[in-house]
């Protein structure tokens, strides 16, 4: 019996995989505008970071209503824009890196694709509460709290991102 594929097939075929499997975008690279989406269809990395970020996006816009999906739309819009700012930086491809880190990691929370952590309660001097849920298993750890007490109205939830800081690390929001 003879095999189907000669050996230096099989070589030439494992050797060229990589390319047949290269990540691409989830955007028309032959239409590609500007340097930062150019540097996304070069890049198996960010072309990877750019499909992992279309599920959750449509997750999310199909929890939401007509006017908030527009809302969303727009800001989507607005966080392109400004990955697309990315070409300013020193090190373009780290930017664009961070920059789909955070909004992935916007989305996983939004989308409910990870699970919400128990809350945890922090009782302030001046009687402020502080709600937090501490997110460890998204694109970057983070935060999600609010601030309320007898003489405010609980703040609408706001992100903080962990970044490095001098004792280690910090969450910036």
């Amino acid at each position: 019996m003879k095999p189907l594929l000669s050996p230096s097939l099989t070589i030439v075929t494992l050797s060229l995989s990589p390319y047949l499997f290269a990540a691409s975008p989830t955007f028309d690279c032959a239409k590609a505008q500007g340097e930062v989406e150019q540097l996304i269809c070069q890049s198996d990395e960010l072309s990877q970071l750019d499909q992992q970020l279309l599920p959750l996006y449509r997750q999310v816009l199909s929890l939401l209503d007509e006017q908030d999906a527009k809302v969303f739309k727009a800001k989507q819009r607005g966080w392109i824009k400004g990955r697309n700012d990315c070409w300013k930086a020193n090190d373009k491809n780290q930017c664009i890196q961070y920059e789909y880190q955070i909004r992935l990691t916007e989305l996983q929370i939004a989308s409910a694709s990870v699970e919400v952590p128990a809350k945890t309660l922090y009782q302030c001097a001046d009687q402020r509460l502080i709600t937090a849920y501490f997110y460890n298993n998204t694109a970057i750890a983070a935060v999600v709290f609010t601030v309320s007490g007898p003489q405010l109205t609980p703040t609408q939830p706001h992100l903080g991102l962990i970044v490095p800081s001098a004792s280690g690390a910090k969450y910036q929001a």
